[in-house]
């Protein structure tokens, strides 16, 4: 996400000059942020539950995934996703207008 922000300082600047707050752009990261990172979660959820199958089909019962492992999955990928969003945009908030415009 900071080398998403930092390619997109123009766009932060010209969204500030037009009215966006400080908090709409720091929303407007971290929900992407959130996004990017619980779909990849899912898929490797996804991924993990076709893998589990596989080898069951196989006869070999070595992988087992349990619930509390997926849902544990999801708010671990949550909070990685809130806390390395929210820094870099949060950073890039409050940076002065003229300056992300240039």
């Amino acid at each position: 996400m900071t080398a998403n922000i930092a390619e997109r300082t123009q766009e932060i600047g010209i969204r500030r000059s037009l009215g966006a707050s400080k908090q709409d752009i720091t929303e407007q990261f971290l929900l992407e942020g959130i996004i990017l990172t619980l779909s990849g979660g899912v898929i490797s959820i996804i991924l993990a539950l076709i893998i589990q199958r596989l080898v069951s089909m196989i006869k070999i019962n070595l992988i087992i995934i349990y619930t509390n492992n997926i849902v544990a999955v999801i708010i671990i990928v949550l909070i990685i996703g809130t806390l390395f969003s929210w820094i870099p945009a949060k950073k890039a908030s409050k940076n002065n207008i003229l300056d992300l415009i240039r």
